[in-house]
């Protein structure tokens, strides 16, 4: 029999346990570890004459919107979602004809460009409060054309 003495290490003691708990213990952290960095890191492997980068295996969401990759939607779009997406891009067109150039510019500076409303204030050297007010009024004339339709 084999008088080797196997130990785990727990809390930052030492602890003395069975052949059997020590291996089934390394073989789930060994196991954890693979799960939780191997799959997940890419390597880099060098040749004689090159680098090359091996990509992981499984990849984060978060990894992938910091690297600006963006994957196509495969699936196909149903009839009707296209249809009412279509109605309702010809309504916002239709509405935003309506507005005068001032709104129009003011909807394009927040919604089209992104920008927000300090941005935008400070474009057209006015406080934030009345900018908000003309933004809301503008909202709410574009909400009943479309309410209407």
């Amino acid at each position: 029999m084999d008088n080797k003495k196997y130990y785990l290490t727990i809390n930052g003691q030492k602890v003395s346990v069975s052949e059997e708990v020590y291996h089934a213990y390394n073989q789930g952290y060994r196991k954890e570890r693979y799960m939780a960095k191997d799959l997940k890191t890419g390597r880099i492997a060098t040749t004689a004459d090159s680098i090359v980068e091996i990509p992981s295996r499984e990849d984060s969401y978060e990894r992938l919107l910091e690297l600006d990759r963006q994957f196509p939607d495969t699936r196909e779009p149903q009839p009707e979602v296209a249809i009412c997406k279509a109605e309702m891009l010809q309504t916002l067109g239709k509405a935003l004809h309506t507005l005068t150039d001032d709104e129009f510019a003011l909807v394009q500076e927040l919604f089209y460009l992104e920008k927000t409303e300090r941005e935008v204030s400070a474009a057209l050297h006015m406080s934030k409060t009345p900018l908000h007010r003309k933004k809301e009024r503008v909202l709410a004339k574009l909400r009943k054309l479309f309410e209407k339709n």
